[in-house]
């Protein structure tokens, strides 16, 4: 197969409501997605999203790096992921994480679309080794309830419980007396059944987490999302020996290798993989399998603002986690003013959603949409 085009799009995409959290408050998403075509006219489409405090990467950066490699496509023949392998060495975006999601989605995409397979199962068939189908036909995201005065607060907690969602995760801070307030009507509202965890977003030291620590127990937290600075990640060690909570990697795991480091040196018990903070699909893949080795759950997330690109890319992922324990993402119609696919993929009641079964991503994205969001496009081919 040869490809005839690749552009790329920067696209913002603004949401109904704010989302607020210890790192940022975002009314917006500024996303990149890339569309590939081969010379049969049949294209993939690609996403990713730049957050420099998690992966160094920035979106001016991303793009700049897409700009450099302008040149280097020429006369692409892409048959298999290892073709998808080598062309991402060849145009050096391998080792960036971001740049890299977007690109290889898109490509992912395109071939198990020629191959007329769903995604997770071109995946499986072809990385032999390296994929290992779920299975699993039904999936349930959790719902998230940011940072917000406790009126809004005490107003999502009744929409998590009306939706019927089996586990929630609640953004913290480090203000003793709010987030005591956050889980005492969160827990109140959500009742003794529902799995609450929560994420500090690297906000804490550890002499906040032993202070939130009773609370934490007492309101019946399940476990605690990166709360410290990955410059502290020794931290979360004593704070599992403190507080006897599991302790979720975000921030600080970004590739296999921080996985491998963090398993070793015990820093964490629950690993947070996005697609684009570790690299996408071969990456995440890799982190899957080190997983199952090692029998280490995963929490399958997502970035703030994602379109439904990437929320199908995670949900075909989904599919290949032997050990999924939580699963983030699939907001679209809730968050997002705008899409760029026609009809929708987001969950329904209780997080309840199905698998993607039509061919490559199981989306139908609209060229005219993405154009319509676009704030930037350039051709790479």
């Amino acid at each position: 197969m040869k490809l005839k085009s690749v552009k790329v799009y920067v696209v913002k995409i603004s949401f109904k409501q704010s989302f607020k959290h210890a790192s940022a408050n975002r009314t917006f998403a500024r996303n990149i997605i890339v569309s590939c075509a081969d010379s049969n006219g049949i294209a993939g489409w690609g996403e990713s999203m730049a957050r420099e405090y998690v992966t160094g990467e920035t979106l001016e950066g991303t793009v700049k790096r897409y700009k450099n490699i302008q040149n280097l496509f020429l006369q692409t023949q892409i048959n298999t992921p290892d073709d998808i392998q080598q062309l991402l060495k060849a145009l050096r975006i391998d080792k960036y994480n971001a740049a890299k999601c977007a690109l290889e989605i898109a490509l992912f995409d395109l071939l198990a679309r020629s191959n007329k397979k769903p995604l997770f199962e071109y995946c499986n068939e072809s990385l032999a080794g390296l994929s290992s189908s779920y299975e699993k036909q039904i999936f349930f995201y959790g719902g998230a309830i940011g940072l917000s005065g406790l009126p809004k607060t005490i107003l999502n907690a009744l929409k998590m419980k009306i939706f019927g969602f089996k586990y929630v995760k609640i953004k913290l801070e480090k203000n003793i007396n709010a987030d005591k307030k956050r889980l005492f009507w969160i827990r109140l509202i959500l009742g003794g059944k529902i799995d609450i965890r929560v994420d500090a977003n690297e906000a804490w030291d550890i002499a906040y987490a032993k202070e939130i620590t009773p609370f934490l127990k007492q309101y019946k937290i399940s476990s605690i999302e990166q709360p410290f600075p990955k410059t502290s990640i020794e931290d979360n060690r004593k704070l599992r020996d403190y507080s006897g909570l599991p302790i979720i990697l975000d921030e600080s795991l970004c590739s296999l290798r921080d996985a491998q480091t963090t398993r070793e040196k015990g820093y964490g018990d629950i690993y947070c993989v996005k697609l684009p903070k570790v690299g996408g699909i071969f990456n995440a893949l890799k982190i899957f399998g080190y997983c199952k080795k090692n029998k280490i759950p995963i929490q399958l997330s997502c970035q703030v603002g994602e379109s439904a690109i990437l929320s199908a890319a995670s949900r075909h992922i989904a599919a290949l986690c032997p050990t999924l324990k939580y699963l983030e993402g699939s907001f679209d119609k809730y968050l997002l003013k705008d899409n760029v696919i026609e009809g929708d993929i987001s969950f329904g009641y209780g997080g309840k959603a199905c698998m993607l079964t039509g061919y490559g991503l199981g989306i139908n994205v609209n060229p005219e949409k993405v154009e319509k969001l676009a704030q930037e496009s350039f051709v790479l081919l």
